[in-house]
């Protein structure tokens, strides 16, 4: 059926089919209660005409179950998600037959991993970079101040607003939401766009781009944002001696935030070149359900890892849809690639490692570790192994940097 996908038949002989039988009646004649008869007491002949059909629904569960279990230790066969069974031939007196297709790990033969060859960006922050960054800390110090006289607002304001959102002729309001009207020439939202020119006391009006619905803004009040001066007083604020001292410190937050940047960039042009070189059937039920998951936390949109092509359009089958499919398909092929890598190379995580990071997320989200380790501790232990794996192939890899 595939190099992903088997059909496994399986017989299990009259013998154990009767053992069986004879096991279910037992358990229902424990708990039976029929006319004349108290719980428990109802001959076993009697029960065996009554509760046919209970009996062998219970048979059927217990040997598909036995069965199909079996059959994997005999074969041993490595699966994937659950069976589907079908064409169950069950009968009393007789053998039973039923068929199971399964999904199993793709058959990786993975290509020579060591030694990728990748190019490392330039490792540096320009002027432009660290003025920007003082430019955010200067704004981050900024005060609100009560306008000196009474103006339309304008760039550079915070007007506080009650926001009227309107939905199928209801309508919603949230009081004192603060907007900021970025200066002219920035990126402004709809509703920056609507306040511009708007006096105090005004009402705005209009609809909201890309969903349709109607809004009102009703002008409390407007402030002006006044900000510091940048000069060594500034510096001292946050610490440092003078404005040099601060633009040093900014500068080697910016390069290790880069350097940061760089490394998570290299491991994604690994994560390329391995899809690329290790292109395999998949198993597609595994992808459907990862394409589920993608559709449904909105996270369908982007570049796919891999560059394979991209097929024609089923009938009816959205952008978002072919996008959640490669998406799927690739996050599906990478996490058996790093797995196998893993296995061959012994990468582990050990308890330690994880009791370590669950104390971290643990701080971090205010949650308690009992809490992070009952949701999520088999996910994060796979997460970890696959970074270290990661970080195991970029150490080994032929990194080739870019001038700078």
């Amino acid at each position: 059926m595939g190099d992903c996908k088997h059909l496994i038949s399986i017989e299990v002989s009259e013998e154990e089919v009767e053992n069986c039988f004879r096991e279910a009646f037992q358990r229902i004649q424990r708990k039976a209660t029929l006319h004349g008869f108290r719980q428990g007491k109802v001959p076993l002949s009697l029960v065996e005409s009554v509760y046919q059909d209970e009996a062998m629904g219970d048979v059927v569960r217990s040997l598909v179950e036995r069965g199909f279990r079996a059959s994997l230790r005999q074969h041993q066969v490595k699966t994937i998600g659950m069976p589907r069974i079908h064409n169950i031939q069950a009968k009393r007196g007789s053998n039973m037959k039923f068929d199971c297709e399964v999904e199993t790990p793709p058959l990786l033969r993975l290509r020579d991993y060591k030694g990728i060859k990748v190019t490392k960006p330039a490792l540096k922050v320009s002027a432009d970079g660290v003025e920007n960054a003082l430019v955010s800390l200067r704004e981050s110090r900024g005060e609100l101040l009560p306008l000196e006289e009474s103006r339309p607002a304008r760039g550079g304001d915070v007007v506080r607003c009650d926001v009227e959102m309107f939905h199928e002729g209801k309508s919603v309001t949230e009081k004192d939401v603060h907007l900021f009207i970025p200066a002219e020439g920035q990126n402004r939202s709809d509703f920056a766009r609507r306040l511009e020119g708007a006096q105090l006391g005004e009402v705005r009006e209009g609809v909201m781009e890309g969903r349709g619905l109607p809004y009102r803004l009703h002008v409390r009040d407007i402030r002006v944002r006044k900000l510091p001066d940048v000069n060594d007083d500034f510096a001292v604020s946050f610490g440092k001696k003078d404005l040099n001292d601060l633009k040093d410190g900014l500068r080697e937050s910016l390069l290790r935030r880069r350097e940061e940047e760089i490394r998570l960039k290299l491991k994604d042009d690994l994560c390329q070149i391995l899809l690329r070189e290790n292109q395999v059937e998949m198993p597609q039920g595994l992808v459907e359900e990862q394409k589920r998951y993608l559709l449904a936390k909105g996270l369908a949109r982007g570049r796919g890892a891999s560059d394979g092509k991209k097929g024609m359009p089923l009938a009816g089958e959205s952008e978002e849809e072919r996008d959640a499919e490669r998406k799927a398909r690739d996050q599906v092929l990478l996490f058996f690639i790093l797995d196998r890598i893993a296995e061959v190379e012994g990468i582990t995580i050990d308890p330690e490692e994880i009791n370590k990071r669950i104390e971290e997320i643990a701080r971090d989200s205010g949650q308690s570790p009992q809490q992070i380790r009952g949701g999520m501790e088999r996910d994060l232990a796979e997460q970890m192994r696959q970074d270290k794996t990661l970080d195991f192939l970029l150490d080994q890899a032929t990194i080739k940097e870019e001038a700078p």
